[in-house]
């Protein structure tokens, strides 16, 4: 018999395309137990078309609303801490999924009882529902067919998963969440802990459509046309010595949280050293001119750059040139 399973939704002015995501739903070859929507504080019509929804759906459909706006990260988690059945399925607002997205997951959970978190491709679209590009993925599932695991993600680590891409078993919910904020959005958190915790699969083939209309959440160009602006934000962002600080504390934050337990890949975790180490390191040779050939040339030969970097050449020529920064003393003092 297949695994019960939740929908964790999180809503926040999202009338657009909210319907569409909800019929979706009702679409899948084997239907959800129960939806689970987190709003945030919307004041348009979302709540209402949630309502409705809830009248006519073939399954239960509980809605709570925010007294205060939480934010993404927060609501989704709230949304996942109130979800009762066997697994959890994590939905954004405006994308849509198709068919067999839950049969094809709950199957996996099924036959494989030492899997806690599964990972499906989205096929990106705009906001028309039109294919946009997307990079190829042909390597990780060919890479996938040979060992469908962590490790092999590890070896492809420029895709990032997304919540929309995510199936986590609830019964991993305590031991994985911290009772404190988490220091990164709740996808990065779960591919990381459980990439230590439990063992991960991935069903390689798309299962959702991903819209991306330019005023995602995620979305850093919040619909600007302007390519020079967009290249300026980029190169901006690419070279923040705040942002490099903060992806170091987060990766930090994951290895810290296994000091005292028992994590069941020690070869993951380790991994995991190494990429805190290389984020430092890249914080040194962004504070630094003099002994900057030094920390740079350490991290291209040993091959941390081509191991470790989601933007290999971009970083490597970017941290070689980007004026130097200083790192504000209330951050060094936190360390």
């Amino acid at each position: 018999m297949l695994p019960t399973s939740s929908i964790a939704m999180a809503t926040y002015n999202g009338e657009k395309y909210l319907q569409r995501q909800l019929d979706s739903f009702v679409e899948q070859t084997v239907l959800p137990n129960e939806l689970v929507v987190c709003d945030d504080g919307s004041t348009d019509k979302t709540v209402e078309i949630l309502h409705h929804f809830a009248k006519t759906a073939p399954f239960p459909v509980r809605i709570f609303q925010n007294d205060r706006n939480l934010g993404i990260c927060a609501n989704f988690c709230k949304a996942f801490s109130l979800c009762e059945k066997d697994v959890t399925f994590f939905s954004d607002q405006d994308d849509y999924w198709f068919p067999q997205k839950l049969e094809k997951v709950l199957k996996v959970m099924e036959t494989e009882p030492e899997v806690g978190l599964v990972l499906t491709y989205d096929q990106r679209v705009d906001a028309n529902e039109k294919p946009v590009w997307m990079p190829s993925l042909a390597a990780l599932t060919s890479d996938l067919k040979k060992e469908n695991s962590i490790r092999t993600l590890f070896r492809h680590n420029r895709y990032v998963w997304a919540t929309h891409n995510m199936a986590c078993r609830t019964s991993w919910r305590e031991r994985i969440m911290r009772e404190k904020q988490l220091p990164v959005c709740i996808d990065t958190w779960l591919f990381r802990v459980m990439g230590i915790a439990s063992h991960v699969r991935v069903i390689p083939e798309p299962c959702c459509a991903f819209r991306r209309h330019g005023e995602n959440a995620t979305s850093h160009s919040r619909g600007e046309k302007n390519l020079l602006i967009l290249l300026y934000r980029s190169v901006k962002r690419h070279c923040d010595i705040y942002r490099m600080y903060g992806r170091y504390l987060s990766w930090q934050e994951v290895v810290s949280f296994f000091q005292d337990k028992s994590p069941l890949d020690e070869e993951i975790l380790a991994e995991y050293q190494q990429i805190t180490a290389h984020l430092r390191a890249r914080i040194e040779i962004l504070t630094h001119f003099w002994r900057r050939p030094w920390f740079w040339g350490r991290e291209l030969f040993t091959g941390r750059y081509f191991r470790y970097s989601t933007k290999c050449v971009c970083d490597i020529f970017s941290d070689l040139f980007a004026w130097p920064q200083k790192l504000p003393q209330e951050l060094e003092r936190k360390e």
